[in-house]
């Protein structure tokens, strides 16, 4: 797509940040389902939806990627947009832990060697 407005090195630079995060938090899931979760306390019952959260995060990381190196805002406008909606709405149950318990899908309680 020719013809749109091209990307200056401090916004190329902007949206060049959220690629190595997206990168690591792709492929940990995707590669490996069964280890990750129990590592920061969920209890990762389901390796498909993890696989396909990993792979879609870094699709995320790829697409971006593309979208920086093109340098034009029209493809790159499609990634940005829903990235801050995401952003917007993850704040705010962030803000409040007691959103995520076990109850709701959040981190798992520890549990005692038996």
């Amino acid at each position: 797509m020719a013809g749109g407005p091209r990307l200056n090195g401090w916004e190329r630079f902007l949206l060049f940040l959220p690629i190595p995060g997206a990168v690591a938090f792709g492929l940990g899931p995707f590669l490996s389902p069964a280890t990750l979760p129990h590592s920061v306390g969920f209890a990762g019952d389901d390796q498909f939806v993890l696989r396909l959260a990993g792979g879609g995060t870094f699709a995320f990381a790829i697409s971006l990627g593309l979208a920086v190196m093109q340098g034009e805002w029209l493809p790159a406008r499609f990634l940005v947009f829903p990235a801050g909606v995401w952003m917007l709405v993850r704040g705010p149950l962030l803000a409040r832990p007691q959103a995520l318990t076990p109850a709701t899908g959040g981190p798992a309680a520890p549990t005692k060697p038996s």
